[in-house]
């Protein structure tokens, strides 16, 4: 027995409904599944995508390319893009420069931070490299 609560659709607001061949394999939707035209919390039941059925496979990514110095005995803040995957980073001189958290807080997870620590009076120079998912 298939129970539904007969969402209401807008006149015209659909005009063709089509499900790909072996789009669906074992659809099945839990009681109150939905509920005022929305879908419910929990109302689909161990979901899967059948391979072949998106039509982009990719992730859209770009790439971010920062240099520069970290002073000497000096800490350096470095912010990301929201999204990024971790980075690679070179050091003039990786012994003497370390990697720390940021010691400030952000007001969120769009700012992932870090810090380059420099114990050496020379200044060491820094490039970093990232890649952050476009949204």
């Amino acid at each position: 027995m298939v129970k539904y609560f007969s969402p209401s659709l807008l006149d015209g607001s659909v005009t063709t409904a089509k499900l790909a061949d072996d789009a669906v394999t074992t659809p099945k939707l839990l009681d109150l599944a939905v509920v005022r035209n929305k879908i419910a919390t929990n109302a689909i039941d161990n979901p899967r995508i059948i391979a072949g059925t998106l039509k982009q496979s990719k992730l859209n990514t770009t790439e971010v390319s920062t240099a520069g110095s970290v002073p000497g005995t000096a800490r350096l803040s470095i912010t990301m893009v929201a999204y990024c995957f971790w980075p690679m980073i070179h050091v003039e001189n990786s012994t003497d420069v370390r990697l720390a958290g940021h010691d400030v807080d952000a007001p969120g997870a769009d700012n992932p931070r870090f810090a380059l620590v420099n114990s050496n009076a020379a200044s060491r120079t820094y490039d970093i490299d990232y890649r952050y998912i476009v949204v």
